[in-house]
């Protein structure tokens, strides 16, 4: 079980990367408004996986 939260973190962390970036760069051509909702998307997202990972590494210890 471990290893499919820890693939699953992977894939959230290159999710976030991916969307970071192409915002970033502007690729899409993302309006400002836009941009800044999707960064509040993208750290919600990050932080709430990031504490859910936590939360199973604290129990395991």
């Amino acid at each position: 079980m471990n290893s499919i939260d820890h693939k699953g973190r992977i894939y959230r962390y290159a999710l976030a990367a991916f969307l970071y970036s192409d915002v970033a760069t502007a690729s899409f051509e993302i309006e400002p408004g836009t941009r800044a909702a999707a960064n509040i998307v993208v750290a919600k997202f990050i932080n709430n996986s990031a504490g859910a990972s936590a939360g199973v590494e604290t129990e395991g210890a």
